[in-house]
């Protein structure tokens, strides 16, 4: 492993486990092995560290799921596909999972760095508006829906890691508890 992905690992573990005011950047390269100048190499500071591992997170987390084309719908059948995929990467990514949740109500999220994923938005809101207009989903604000969705799948993750539940049986009882949230 290289020094820099050696920061990017150390960074995650220290943020999820002591947040982001109390990891220091000199915690982070004591625990990757590498010196602090080490780290100021890669990254301007530890706010451009927080975006840049968001940004990688984020785009591991985007990149599981199903390619969504302009004729894509929310209904169960599609929902219930990317409820199943993020709940499985979740369980076995929880560090991620939290990590995600956390800087997205963290000061250190970037003009440029939300920008990233505008594009993914504006498809998203296509997909959204003919889902409602077809009367499979309610017609509640896109964000709205899109955080009720992810909290939704951010709790369900923490609750059966917390539990260690991994039985399929008991995980397909949860996703009608999401659906029936968003659906007409």
């Amino acid at each position: 492993m290289n020094k820099r992905d050696a920061i990017m690992r150390s960074a995650l573990k220290l943020f999820v486990t002591r947040g982001f005011d109390n990891t220091s950047t000199t915690s982070i390269t004591k625990d990757a092995g590498v010196g602090t100048g080490t780290l100021f190499s890669y990254f301007e500071n530890k706010e451009a560290l927080i975006n840049e591992l968001y940004l990688g997170t984020k785009q591991e987390f985007m990149g599981i799921f199903p390619q969504l084309t302009e004729d894509s719908l929310l209904n169960e059948e599609a929902v219930k596909t990317f409820w199943d995929i993020g709940i499985a990467w979740g369980i076995k990514n929880p560090n991620q999972m939290k990590f995600l949740a956390m800087y997205k109500s963290s000061p250190y999220i970037t003009k440029l760095t939300m920008d990233e994923f505008s594009a993914e938005f504006d498809l998203m809101g296509d997909i959204y508006q003919r889902s409602v207009d077809e009367g499979l989903i309610k017609d509640l604000p896109m964000d709205y829906l899109s955080e009720a969705i992810m909290s939704h799948v951010n709790f369900t993750i923490l609750y059966l890691s917390s539990r260690k539940l991994k039985d399929p049986k008991v995980i397909e009882k949860f996703f009608p508890t999401l659906w029936d949230m968003i659906k007409k």
